[in-house]
């Protein structure tokens, strides 16, 4: 008997221990799915970032280092780049840096810092590599700040394929040793992020010595390289390759990869941990059955001498009772565990089935090839289709009549060849054969057995509706309005102009009121007019070869009236460098006219608005205009070049203009291949700037016969 309660207790500890470790085990597996799947919202969001940066490189039309550096090199691309990191804490910087390894801008500091990043193994790899598309690299300390970063990383390739530069995000190893330190279990885990090739990129708790440095026999290569899994849970004494390899003590690792990403989420707990709770459970177990043993032996020696001595064998039943029932309640609870977390999942997915069906936006899940395998309910309210009906067929039947010329196709056959796609517009074909406007986006996305693609859709109809009314009504009132204006203006000059005779000191003062009214309505409807004109593609351009110097020369001459009315003078200030501009002469007279209006208008009586030119490239020219003026508010930054943009937009604002003048000008710089933005000087004030390609006046003469007439596409 004593045998047995011996081999009893021994059991127990045996089944207890085992119990404890798969309950870890499973605790460890679910707190790796959590870790990884914030891994790859956070990579996600940062993909994007990057993803999103390179498009707007590509909308600005660079198709050579040249245009890299002349196009990045401004204020404006400085504040796309600071603004891809306000929604995003774990990145430290996102930069753009050109072929050779200098860094041309980033989000930190404008203008950036002397940097080339040209012996930087990510700049190496894309430079060398004209099919690599995004990498990750090991983490290095950062030239701009000297703290640990590791850095995602897209090669920027110019029209014939050849490599002009690269975009970076720079991932901050910090953010990742703080956030692993607060989701530790209680700091008795450590948490590791690895690249899939056994890279440390992250960890805490923190060592310095090992970033950046493989890890080939510890427990990540063990799972996926070795076992050939995605992820496990294992127990292991491999030496440790935080400590050097000289520790070997037990410990249990739960390694997932990072779906979508390559990556690997590594978490572990000593021996210690994950067997204190069995350990005293053991020590319970072996007090009770060193305590029964006891019990029977002095039973034993009890029956000897009395034979009826019953109440000990009561005792051991008890004994034995209490014990089963404990068993009993570490296995309820073990199993209570299991329901919760299974609850949980079903709840997760629960989620993520109510949030795609109830999307306003069409949502289809597609076969690589194509095949749709889910419809949500927005794509059966928009396309007319009910889901069994498209199940399992291509998508393209979905697309309205070709749309992209140049690919003589449709708008999904056209995303399907070029993913991904965002923000794509088309049109779609409902199940009446109706055709209306679309907006696509659609990519690609891993799943266990394959990839997947997924389609968002969205009809766009009343946003094309209300755009073709507003256009409609502003180009209509514009002209129905100019006709008679004209004749109203004119009459009123005539008469203020003295051609009915001198007029009272009264009525000319309303006379003179009038005429200025009706001219400045006379510019408002223009500026209407022209905005029409460029959001519908239809203003016209003739360029020609004009020196800088007459230009500038003309541009004073005409506005020198405007700026005596608000008794400002205007000076062209220092050397004018000798170079041509291939413009529009009296266009780029009207954004000159616009910003000197304006500057005229915002600055202190009797003081000067400067206008000046600087070469900021070979081939680059800056034309800017200096006032003293109030300045612009930090607030209205953002959407000064935006139409209906004022400062003060009340109805009592001081100074009269329609908001448009500064959206017109963006549009005719643009067009003109140049580009415009604003600065503040600490001084105060504000300075205007406009960056034209240009070309020296020698070298410019030579070739004027060539250039002129060009019209802008």
């Amino acid at each position: 008997m004593i045998i047995g309660v011996v081999a009893s207790a021994a059991t127990s500890i045996w089944v207890l221990r085992k119990q404890a470790m798969e309950d870890w085990k499973r605790q460890l597996s679910g707190f790796s799915l959590i870790l990884a799947e914030n891994t790859a919202q956070q990579f996600t969001t940062a993909y994007l970032a990057l993803d999103g940066t390179v498009e707007r490189l590509k909308e600005l039309g660079i198709t050579s280092e040249s245009d890299l550096r002349a196009k990045t090199a401004t204020k404006a691309v400085f504040e796309i780049l600071k603004y891809k990191l306000e929604s995003s804490p774990q990145i430290d910087v996102v930069s753009i840096v050109a072929s050779d390894g200098e860094l041309l801008n980033y989000s930190r500091h404008f203008p950036p810092k002397p940097i080339n990043l040209a012996e930087r193994d990510y700049f190496k790899a894309h430079r060398d590599n004209p099919s690599l598309d995004v990498l990750i690299s090991a983490p290095v300390q950062n030239k701009g700040n000297g703290k640990w970063t590791f850095y995602i990383s897209r090669r920027l390739n110019g029209e014939h394929g050849q490599f002009i530069g690269m975009v970076l995000l720079g991932i901050s190893v910090d953010f990742y040793t703080e956030f692993y330190h607060k989701v530790g279990i209680d700091g008795k885990a450590y948490i590791s992020l690895y690249r899939d090739d056994f890279l440390l990129l992250a960890r805490w708790p923190q060592r310095e010595g090992v970033l950046g440095k493989h890890n080939l026999d510890g427990s990540p290569a063990i799972v996926v390289k070795r076992m050939k899994k995605l992820d496990d849970v294992i127990v292991t004494a491999s030496p440790r390759f935080t400590k050097g390899g000289s520790i070997t003590r037990p410990r249990m690792v739960a390694v997932r990869t990072v779906e979508k990403y390559p990556l690997i989420v590594v978490i572990g707990i000593e021996e210690e941990t994950y067997l204190s709770e069995w350990r005293n459970s053991a020590l319970i177990i072996g007090g009770i059955a060193t305590g029964t043993v006891l019990s029977l032996a002095f039973a034993f020696i009890l029956l000897i001498r009395i034979n009826r001595r019953r109440e000990r064998d009561l005792v051991l039943t008890l004994e034995l009772k209490r014990q089963a029932e404990f068993n009993n309640r570490v296995k309820s609870r073990l199993l209570d565990n299991l329901a919760e977390k299974q609850e949980a999942l079903r709840d997760s997915n629960t989620r993520l089935e109510a949030l795609v069906e109830n999307a306003a936006d069409a949502i289809i899940v597609l076969t690589e090839t194509g095949l749709i395998e889910s419809f949500n309910k927005a794509a059966e309210s928009i396309f007319g289709y009910a889901a069994h009906e498209v199940i399992g067929k291509e998508i393209i039947f979905l697309s309205g009549p070709q749309v992209i010329a140049s690919e003589n196709e449709g708008l999904i056959a056209f995303a399907l060849r070029n993913l991904p796609i965002v923000g794509m517009e088309g049109m779609g074909k409902r199940k009446n054969q109706t055709i209306f406007p679309i907006e696509l986006s659609i990519n690609r996305f891993a799943v266990s057995n394959g990839r997947k693609l997924i389609a968002i859709v969205r009809d766009i109809t009343e946003r094309k509706k209300v755009d073709r009314m507003k256009n409609e009504f502003v180009s209509t009132v514009s002209h129905e309005l100019r006709t008679p204006l004209t004749a109203i203006r004119g009459a009123l000059g005539l008469v203020d102009g003295g051609a009915l005779g001198a007029l009272p000191e009264a009525a000319a003062t309303l006379i003179a009121t009038a005429h200025r009214s009706s001219e400045h309505l006379t510019l408002l409807i223009n500026d209407l007019l022209d905005l029409q004109k460029i959001e519908a593609g239809k203003l016209e351009f003739n360029f020609e070869i004009v020196k800088l110097r007459r230009l500038l020369d003309d541009t004073v001459s005409s506005n020198m009236p405007f700026a005596t009315r608000y008794e400002v003078t205007l000076q062209v200030d220092g050397e004018i460098p000798d170079v041509s501009l291939n413009v529009d002469p009296s266009r780029f007279e009207q954004v000159m006219a616009n910003l000197l209006s304006n500057a005229c208008k915002y600055s202190p009586r009797g003081e000067r608005v400067l206008i000046r030119a600087a070469l900021v490239a070979a081939e680059q020219i800056r034309v800017e205009i200096i006032d003293k003026g109030p300045g612009i508010p930090d607030e209205f930054r953002d959407r000064l070049f935006q139409k209906f943009s004022q400062a003060d937009s009340s109805d009592s604002r001081a100074k009269e203009g329609t908001g448009l003048g500064l959206s017109i000008v963006k549009s005719i710089v643009e067009r003109m291949r140049g580009s415009v933005g604003v600065e503040q000087p600490p001084e105060g004030g504000t300075i205007f700037f406009i960056e034209q390609p240009c070309r020296p006046v020698q070298h410019a003469e030579e070739n004027e016969d060539a250039g002129e007439g060009i019209e802008a596409r």
